[in-house]
């Protein structure tokens, strides 16, 4: 990340948990912070305002933290948002990227947690924006993979294609889910004619991909 200033928005109900993200937030100088109470302030917020990061609890009166984020993507916004939570499990983190968050953090690892997942969570992003801006420029594009015949090496292989695919569409302005869905076709239309040999446990393994990264299809 470069050294300019980087504008966090925090939305939290509880004046106290404010101040706390707040003063550990500016612990990285490049950091400029502003609180807000309720995620309708934010989405208003947000309007006139875009703030490189949100950072948002994720129950709150009113709007939930998921809420604000189906709000946020609903209108187009591409800003990362990282969830507070101080009730972690299994159903709310697939919940969360399902929804479109960038990260999350436990609140009782707040201080010493939160800092470094949101520089993370910044890096991530502009690496995905330049990938995109990149992708913008090709008209063509070729590529070719050797890898061992391993069945368990092939769901990162697809997860790959899947992601440039969709990252492709989504530069263009293109519909998503139509090149998942397409990708998947065409896969599968290999395997029936015979271009692609898949064995029980291959298949299966495929299956598995296609099903776990439906959600990848949709824009975050």
């Amino acid at each position: 990340m470069v050294s300019e200033k980087v504008s966090i928005l925090v939305v939290d109900d509880s004046a106290m948990e404010r101040l706390i993200v707040s003063h550990v937030l500016r612990k990285d100088p490049r950091f400029v912070v502003t609180a807000l109470t309720c995620g309708q302030e934010a989405l208003e917020y947000v309007e006139v305002h875009r703030p490189c990061m949100i950072v948002t609890d994720l129950r709150m009166p009113g709007m939930s933290g998921l809420e604000v984020i189906e709000n946020l993507r609903n209108a187009g916004q591409s800003i990362p948002v990282v969830l507070m939570t101080s009730c972690v499990s299994e159903d709310l983190v697939l919940q969360a990227f399902k929804a479109g968050a960038a990260s999350y953090v436990p609140k009782e690892v707040l201080e010493s947690s939160l800092l470094k997942t949101i520089q993370r969570a910044l890096i991530l992003a502009e690496q995905r924006k330049f990938r995109q801006q990149t992708l913008a420029e090709f008209t063509i594009a070729d590529w070719s993979f050797a890898m061992e015949s391993d069945p368990d090496s092939v769901p990162y292989l697809i997860r790959h294609l899947l992601d440039l695919a969709v990252q492709a569409s989504l530069s263009r302005g293109c519909d998503a889910a139509l090149v998942f869905s397409s990708l998947k076709r065409v896969m599968s239309m290999a395997a029936a004619t015979g271009i692609l040999e898949f064995g029980g446990r291959l298949r299966e393994v495929l299956e598995s991909v296609f099903v776990s990264s439906e959600v990848d299809a949709v824009p975050a």
